[in-house]
């Protein structure tokens, strides 16, 4: 057993457990020599009151009697007698029941815990891993980068500053190191020489700036990622030796606001890779309604690809024979010309630009409307209370979200979209059921502060559920050049990657990526130039990269079937 070696190497590091495990000895050798001498005791003060016992019979008696068995077989009579029985029974009491339990447990037991506790969670990494990625925090960022990690094999560990902290990561089966996050000497133990890159994640700005510099000192070059939770505090984290500022805050802001249907083109992009753009689009009022995909004939007359529909939070992959239905957005793939021939040849009547209403008026949504500001949108904060700075403007309605009077004020009647940037996933999805009751052609926007979250959410109706933890982790991934993940919607992805070995000089008809795994390939990049929605039949270069829409379960089958070059 593993145990027993951790046990050994434990104790033998804990110099206060090697004097305490002298101590115990002590302590036995002396309950054994008081023990010999109570039992000669005994037996002259049983010849006394005129018995006769061996030493093993008195050696019986002192055993039973210190440890308050007392059997009653063998008993003194007289005053002396008794008064030595006591002072037996007491030298019992003290010895058995509270020095050498005491000392028992600051030595064995405590050598056991703590071999138990770091055999899970270690205060060194393993020196057979190299290229990792070290990871300061364990909120909800950090743990979705360790997921995406995971999934593509790619080496890491989570550092906690305690055993508290770290057990019930290593209980989710999650890599683990303890130590103090701003002791340099922690990260020496975590081999910070042959790391990849450093996360400083999950923490306050203050001490992340601490945790950069403890880095900084030891690995001058080494690709150093921090989280800041105030913009204010960007430029000082680049002091303290960041070499990326992530503001979640900020990007998810941006993300959502990118999701408002709202604007005078059909076709809006979302998202977007070199010449390849995705872009979402209403068809109701075109004659398009009701037709088969096949029977559009779309790809031939615009050159987009439909990759699918959004239907209350739902992708449905394109099929041939998809019905194309009202209420429904569309996703598109394509050139940034083949998308404005789409818009040309399916325009959008716009006669007055129609807000977007932000629900919360915090950080988040504070953030949306910068958005949507500099995108040029209307839009309306719903907020309970004024707060400092804010409603100048006109564009702040104060009141409960709740109340039909509050959101008449903020123009819901007529709003494309509603973004929901509270802090609490449950209020979220009250108010995701309370609007989609209210208008059911509304398209709800929301953020989710955990993955769990994602499917409550949907079924309560949202269109769209995005989270800063999802959008941060593919940030943080991207700059590991592991590929170039762009995040639709949470849990849909562009993936951007090497072609796996087991891929190369494929063509996509004899690969049947979408039957296989269920990705959708969008473009190949070889020597600079970018083939947007190839061929079925066009070979796939080795030393090319492919472009893929996947779900999180199609990527992990794409990873399995295909795993990536390793660098």
């Amino acid at each position: 057993m593993n145990i027993i070696p951790s046990l050994l190497a434990s104790f033998q590091r804990r110099k206060r457990a090697r004097l305490d495990a002298r101590l115990l000895l002590q302590l036995m050798l002396l309950l054994t020599v008081i023990s010999i001498l109570f039992s000669y005791l005994f037996q002259l003060l049983m010849q006394q009151e005129g018995h006769s016992y061996s030493f093993l019979d008195a050696f019986y008696w002192v055993l039973t009697t210190m440890t308050t068995l007392g059997y009653g077989d063998i008993v003194f009579t007289t005053p002396l007698g008794r008064l030595f029985t006591i002072g037996v029974l007491l030298t019992g009491i003290l010895f058995i029941f509270v020095a050498l339990p005491f000392t028992f447990i600051e030595t064995i037991y405590a050598a056991w815990v703590e071999a138990q506790n770091e055999s899970l969670a270690p205060k060194h990494l393993d020196r057979s891993v190299h290229g990792h990625v070290i990871i300061t925090g364990a909120d909800p960022l950090s743990l979705a980068l360790a997921r995406k990690l995971e999934r593509y094999n790619y080496s890491y560990v989570m550092l906690a500053p305690n055993y508290e902290a770290g057990l019930p990561l290593a209980d989710r089966n999650l890599n683990v190191m303890v130590g103090e996050l701003d002791d340099a000497a922690t990260y020496e133990q975590a081999r910070i020489s042959i790391a990849s890159l450093a996360a400083v994640t999950g923490l306050a700005d203050s001490m992340n700036a601490s945790v950069l510099m403890a880095i900084r000192h030891i690995a001058p070059n080494l690709p150093l990622i921090s989280v800041a939770q105030n913009s204010a505090s960007a430029e000082i984290l680049r002091l303290a030796g960041a070499t990326h500022v992530l503001q979640p805050i900020e990007q998810l802001g941006q993300a959502l606001a990118r999701r408002a249907y709202v604007g005078d083109k059909r076709a809006r992009v979302i998202a977007g890779m070199d010449r390849l753009q995705i872009a979402e689009a209403k068809l109701d009022g075109t004659d398009l309604i009701g037709r088969s995909l096949l029977d559009s004939g779309l790809r031939g007359a615009t050159g987009v690809t439909v990759l699918g529909t959004w239907h209350r939070g739902q992708f449905q992959t394109a099929t041939p024979d998809m019905k194309l239905l009202g209420g429904r957005l569309v996703v598109l793939a394509g050139s940034a010309e083949q998308l404005a021939k789409f818009n040309e040849q399916y325009p959008i009547d716009v006669t007055e630009q129609r807000p977007v209403v932000i629900i919360g008026g915090g950080r988040v949504g504070q953030s949306t409307a910068r958005a949507l500001q500099g995108m040029g949108l209307n839009y309306r904060i719903v907020e309970r209370s004024l707060r400092s700075g804010s409603g100048e403007d006109g564009h702040v309605v104060v009141g409960d979200a709740l109340d039909h009077r509050v959101l008449e004020q903020a123009g819901l009647d007529n709003a494309s979209s509603v973004i929901l940037t509270t802090h609490d996933d449950d209020i979220n999805v009250y108010l995701t059921l309370y609007l989609r009751n209210y208008r059911s052609d509304l398209v709800i926007i929301s953020r989710s502060m955990h993955e769990h979250n994602l499917s409550t959410l949907q079924r309560a109706g949202a269109d769209f559920v995005l989270s800063h933890s999802s959008l941060g982790a593919n940030t943080i991934f991207n700059l590991l050049k592991r590929g170039n993940i762009e995040m639709l919607a949470e849990g849909l992805d562009i993936i951007r990657l090497p072609v796996p070995p087991r891929l190369a000089g494929r063509t996509l008809a004899e690969a049947a990526l979408r039957a296989r795994t269920g990705c959708i390939m969008l473009a190949t990049v070889d020597q600079g130039s970018m083939h947007v929605n190839p061929e079925p039949q066009r070979p796939i270069p080795a030393d090319s990269e492919v472009i893929l829409l996947a779900t999180l379960e199609d990527e992990a089958r794409f990873l399995k079937l295909y795993p990536p070059r390793r660098s």
